[in-house]
């Protein structure tokens, strides 16, 4: 802090007032320009010549958040410092440049910015305060582009310009907002990355947990690349985000020699299936007569942690394991390694983290440490059972006696209910995939895992009931009176408990890069990796976790997939493909919305798409025709989970679609009319040449349709109005696949040369997880003027949302949302496609 501050001081004398005043300006060779003045303030964010810098947003080169005591630990700061002074540091010449910037209790950073030509680096050199520096914020960087934004990547995009922000190391992140719609009356896109110093303990997750600090994680190196295209095309953007990784030896994994976000075959379409050393030959048929490229058995393990071979299904472990990968690999076909991440737990095989002693760094609720108040007896009369042989969801009924066992703890007031279950907690989110057991709890007594479903408490105790000892394997001893106890982290329904320190955690890691390698697997699937982070290091752990599995592994022709990206695993991560079994929807509505919204998440931030998991054993030819008419459209893969095939009738059929998917036969009209979630496609390969026939709209019937006075609607503006509904579902453009909807009175917009405003709101629904959708068509009556931009305020329970539709609807159009989703689409009046307009967000769909 003293170095910096008198370098400052040094250099405002030498310069006097003139220093305050100096202005940072840069601008790279692709059009991308920004100013700075003395401030620290942003005052030119330009592209191609015109300043895009939002009039109404402040925007900085950096803020900052001080850390503040919290007893033993730390905290964040509510308060974001901004910019006080900015100077250059004596001695900064060319295109290195290092400024000094100042803020209140000083506070100082100093940051060095490079023109690299194509873009501009910017990293943190130095960072001081006398009660410490927890997190800088490139930022905000707000813009008045906002046709499109790119969350994980870090994009804000007009049809003319976009600008880009792009962390350059596992410390620094955006999660996902690297980019988001600017807040204000005015329309426009932001961009935002964080830096923050992971080397102190924070309390986070209420309180219950203490961070694990790593030392190596501080602010100091941090780093970002800002970029700037002109006429933005994905090609576009990926060119120029491909020399940026390459120059700055980021992740940059490759297909057949080629950038995984450039690869045709990045996106390719799976059997999720449990193949076996005894049915992977069938299994392998099964794929080439459908063109599958990738086998992922969704549990080959049987532990996860070290992640062993099933010994069930590989009854020659690693051996049999790699002969399933080794014939697969001979006709062209990738295995994966499906995990759960960090979740770790025994299935048939001990896991050595539990067994024979629970590892320490399991994370735990650090004020539920207490004491035994009643002594446990050792192995003798302890009655136990197998907890190898099942899985998740499915707990199979106790043997007499095994549960009868009862715990006594010391209470402490403060902190005794953390140890309290409500019994009838169960996931309704996800009742459709069968009930769950009561969820269970985990304790750590002196090393034994011991598990527990019911608790009470009495004036000076915690009792705790229907418990197991020696859980998982763990060695049971017996354990005296004031023998230490605390609860584990652990994820209920999969029964699985959490790593608590980075160390720990970049241990599964490399276990799980050493099972791929063993077993000859080349496609990763990291689901449930948000809980990569239970050091309390948040994304950093996160990051470092994937980061360390890649560098494990060979970066040519190995895919990674996982249940949730961030900004810095946008490098690493080859797409995403997400969406599970909804028996209340049918197929074609199984998470349907959640699904569409991934798609257009994953086109905005240059993904390749995917569209998750498909149940397809008792579906109809139809049906497969709907989903890969609707995978096509978005230029999607599939995931397709279902038994062994006894025939291969729709089998044949997904590879037909494939093979037109694969050879690029769908004009992008044709796929943009796939996309309508509410029609029906054929496909005939007639000599080599794929047509695709319309068939008809289809509706489902799997719900209950209110009223349209259930969801009122207002007008605002001259030549608005709201009439008695007037329209049916064909108007719509939904499928009906939700369990309740509601189309609106009718909206209608005429001469108005002031902004046309409607007011929706959604029905009440007080049941939980419930989706009551409303649906309303805004459109022009016949021979009226065009209406331009049109909004509508969306209200949904508490929250309201402000929808900007960007587009101009001429005499006879009318505009649709069909989903709860951020797209919108213009028909003309005989229902025809005319264009499908983006939109900033709005209530996201729920499970």
């Amino acid at each position: 802090m003293k170095q910096l501050v008198t370098v400052i001081t040094m250099a405002t004398l030498a310069v006097g007032v003139a220093v305050a005043s100096e202005t940072l300006r840069e601008k790279t060779s692709t059009g991308l320009g920004i100013a700075v003045d003395g401030s620290g303030r942003i005052t030119e964010l330009s592209g191609a010549g015109v300043n895009r810098l939002h009039p109404d947003e402040p925007g900085f080169l950096i803020t900052i958040r001080e850390y503040e005591k919290d007893g033993e630990c730390w905290k964040v700061s509510g308060q974001t410092l901004v910019p006080k002074r900015m100077v250059p540091i004596v001695g900064a010449r060319g295109k290195d440049k290092v400024w000094g910037i100042e803020f209140d209790n000083d506070a100082a950073v100093s940051v060095r910015i490079e023109n690299r030509g194509r873009y501009l680096r910017l990293e943190i050199v130095e960072a001081t305060s006398p009660v410490g520096i927890a997190v800088v914020n490139w930022g905000p960087y707000p813009t008045t582009l906002h046709d499109t934004v790119g969350r994980y990547l870090g994009v804000v995009r007009n049809k003319d310009f976009a600008i880009g922000a792009l962390s350059l190391g596992i410390g620094t992140d955006g999660n996902d907002r690297a980019a988001c719609f600017c807040d204000g009356e005015k329309p426009g896109g932001m961009l935002t990355l964080s830096t923050i110093d992971h080397t102190r303990p924070v309390r986070y997750n209420y309180g219950h947990f203490i961070s694990a600090p790593a030392k190596e994680a501080g602010t100091v190196g941090g780093a970002i690349a800002l970029w700037g295209v002109a006429d933005p095309t994905k090609d576009r953007e990926l060119d120029l985000v491909e020399e940026i990784v390459r120059a700055e030896g980021l992740p940059y994994p490759t297909i057949d020699g080629v950038w995984a976000k450039k690869s045709p075959r990045a996106n390719e379409s799976a059997f999720w299936v449990n193949y076996d050393d005894t049915s992977i030959d069938a299994w392998i048929k099964a794929a080439r007569v459908t063109g599958i490229r990738v086998l992922s058995r969704y549990n080959c393990f049987g532990n996860w942690g070290h992640f062993e071979p099933d010994p069930v299904a590989f009854k020659a472990g690693w051996e049999g394991l790699k002969t399933c990968s080794d014939k697969a690999r001979a006709h062209g076909i990738r295995t994966t390694a499906y995990t759960l991440s960090t979740f770790t737990r025994a299935f048939r095989l001990p896991e050595p983290f539990i067994a024979p002693k629970l590892d320490p760094r399991f994370n735990r609720y650090v004020d539920t440490t207490t004491t035994l108040t009643r002594a446990l007896p050792g192995p003798e009369g302890v009655k136990t059972r197998d907890t190898f042989n099942y899985v998740f969801w499915a707990d199979p009924p106790l043997p007499a006696g095994v549960a009868d066992n009862e715990i006594r703890l010391a209470k402490n007031p403060k902190t005794f209910s953390l140890f309290v279950i409500n019994a009838e907690i169960v996931d309704e989110k996800v009742k459709s995939l069968g009930n769950r057991p009561t969820p269970r709890r985990f304790l750590d007594i002196d090393g034994e895992l011991v598990v527990y479903r019911t608790a009470a408490t009495n004036d000076t105790e915690v009792v705790l009931g229907d418990c197991e000892r020696g859980f998982y394997g763990s060695t049971i001893r017996a354990h005296p009176v004031g023998t230490r106890v605390t609860r584990l982290d652990g994820y209920d329904h999969y029964d699985s408990l959490m790593p608590g320190t980075d160390e720990m955690i970049g241990e599964v890691a490399v276990n799980i890069a050493a099972a791929a390698k063993r077993g000859g697997m080349g496609n990763i699937i990291l689901d449930g990796v948000e809980c990569a982070d239970r050091s309390g290091n948040s994304n950093y752990s996160v990051n470092r976790f994937i980061r360390t599995i890649f560098d494990h592994l060979p970066k040519e022709n190995v895919t990674f997939v996982g249940s949730r990206m961030t900004h810095y695993t946008w490098h690493i991560f080859t797409t995403q493909s997400w969406g599970e079994h909804d028996l209340k929807r049918g197929i074609r509505g199984s998470q349907l919305e959640t699904r569409l919204q991934h798609q257009l998440d994953l086109r905005r931030n240059n993904y390749p798409n995917k569209l998750g998991q498909y149940y397809p054993d008792s579906c109809s030819l139809e049906d497969i025709d709907w989903i890969m008419a609707f995978a096509a459209g978005h230029d999607a893969g599939v995931d397709f989970q279902f038994g062994l095939p006894k025939t291969y009738e729709k089998c044949e059929r997904i590879r037909l679609w494939e093979d037109a998917r694969r050879a690029g036969a769908f004009t992008e009209s044709e796929k943009r009319l796939m996309r309508q979630t509410d029609t029906l496609w054929e496909l005939k390969r007639e000599g080599g040449k794929f047509t695709l026939s319309f068939v008809r709209r289809w509706k489902g019937d799997r719900f209950e349709e209110l009223p349209a006075s259930a969801a009122p609607v207002k007008a605002f503006g001259a030549g608005t109005a709201v009439m008695p509904r007037s329209i049916d579902r064909e108007w719509v453009h939904a499928s009906g696949q939700c369990e309740r909807w509601c189309i609106t009175d009718d909206l209608t917009a005429g001469v108005s040369a002031k902004p046309v405003d409607f007011e929706v709101t959604s029905p009440v629904d007080n049941r939980k997880w419930a989706m009551t959708v409303p649906l309303f068509v805004m459109r022009v009556p016949e021979n009226s003027s065009p209406v331009v931009n049109p909004v509508a305020h969306y209200c949904w329970g508490n929250r309201r949302s402000k929808i900007r539709i960007k587009t101009t609807l001429a005499s006879g159009e009318y505009v649709t949302i069909p989903h709860r989703v951020s797209l919108a689409t213009v028909y003309n009046a005989r229902h025809e496609l005319l264009r499908e307009v983006d939109l900033e967000d709005i209530p996201r769909a729920s499970f």
